[in-house]
């Protein structure tokens, strides 16, 4: 009954019908998020293989609800699962915490299920007895795991992971996996996280996309083209340098490359709204307005003393350290090349 080797490890997500169970449920607090990943691993014994289907939950500790677990059993061939088998599993622990589980569902078919009583020490373990009622049937054996967290200051911490293992201790009876050293099944069976630390990656990652997509804008003085990335786009009217030295773009430019910019994936848009008295522009939760008749810069109701709105020849003018801002992006005056570049990092 010892286990010959894991034979396969299938580290790309299993779509949902490779749970036939329990594929059509989701956990309904991260319906909000990607579909729900399963990994599969085959581990071969008898001459043949028994998969095993886990599903990567995610939950969040400062949710009232106890996460459920999905685990999903199959044979290869008919009869490698045997009646007196045991299954032994462990998850693994996190410094001081870890898991236990409870109110086991079983759906069988092919072969029937017992949870087996581990002692007290073992409380992170769980195991099931097999009984083969049927040899004429693949064995289907398809469990969902109750949770019940150990330890304490799960709060104070922002990402936990808990590990699920084939354990294949010799000295356990019947152990249809007794071998060398336990078998990973699924190193984020169960990831508690928390509505902060969600926060905070949805930010980095939104910020990663951001610096990848957004554009390198090259601006010269009194010209009236620029450079997007490598390519040269005509400006409407030429880029100037007032009597205080400020850079100064048309605001007829300033929209039509907001415009381009909102052709972008990744880049929140800018929202410009044209009214007799000016602009109003928004872009996430930064809003400003722009008036053509004081020629004031107000920012979420703050009147903006450094950032300078102009008219030269009929024509209005916002400073490009003013777009930047909007735009969110960097802004650098190139010395040597009497350039200015604008964008992440530049």
């Amino acid at each position: 009954m010892k286990a010959k080797k894991v034979i396969a490890v299938l580290c790309s997500t299993v779509m949902l019908w490779s749970m036939p169970i329990f594929a059509q449920e989701q956990n309904t607090i991260w319906q909000y998020t990607q579909a729900p990943q399963y990994v599969t691993k085959e581990v071969e014994v008898r001459n043949g293989t028994v998969s095993f289907t886990t599903r990567c939950e995610k939950h969040r500790i400062d949710c009232r609800c106890s996460p459920e677990l999905d685990i999903s059993i199959k044979e290869s061939n008919v009869g490698i699962l045997q009646d007196g088998d045991i299954l032994y599993f462990e998850t693994s622990k996190y410094h001081d915490k870890y898991f236990k589980s409870f109110a086991y569902e079983f759906v069988t078919k092919g072969v029937t299920v017992k949870r087996v009583e581990l002692p007290e020490e073992n409380e992170n373990c769980f195991a099931m007895r097999i009984s083969r009622t049927n040899k004429n049937e693949l064995a289907q054996i398809d469990v969902r795991l109750g949770v019940d967290l150990r330890g304490e200051n799960y709060k104070e911490e922002y990402f936990i992971p808990f590990s699920l293992y084939l354990d294949t201790d010799k000295t356990k009876e019947h152990n249809l996996f007794a071998g060398e050293q336990n078998i990973l099944l699924n190193e984020q069976f169960l990831v508690l996280t928390s509505y902060e630390y969600e926060n905070e990656q949805k930010k980095v990652e939104k910020k990663q996309i951001f610096e990848k997509v957004f554009p390198n804008m090259t601006f010269i003085p009194e010209y009236d083209t620029m450079m997007w990335n490598e390519q040269q786009k005509q400006l409407k009217h030429s880029i100037y340098i007032n009597q205080n030295g400020i850079a100064m773009i048309s605001l007829d430019d300033f929209i039509n490359i907001s415009n381009g910019l909102n052709q972008i994936n990744g880049i929140d848009k800018i929202i410009i709204k044209e009214s007799e008295k000016g602009y109003a522009v928004a872009r996430g939760m930064y809003v400003c307005g722009i008036s053509l008749y004081d020629f004031s810069f107000n920012q979420n109701g703050v009147i903006r003393k450094d950032i300078t709105i102009e008219n030269q020849n009929d024509i209005y003018y916002i400073s490009l350290r003013a777009v930047a801002e909007i735009f969110d992006c960097d802004i650098v005056w190139n010395d040597d090349s009497k350039n200015i570049s604008m964008g992440v990092n530049c």
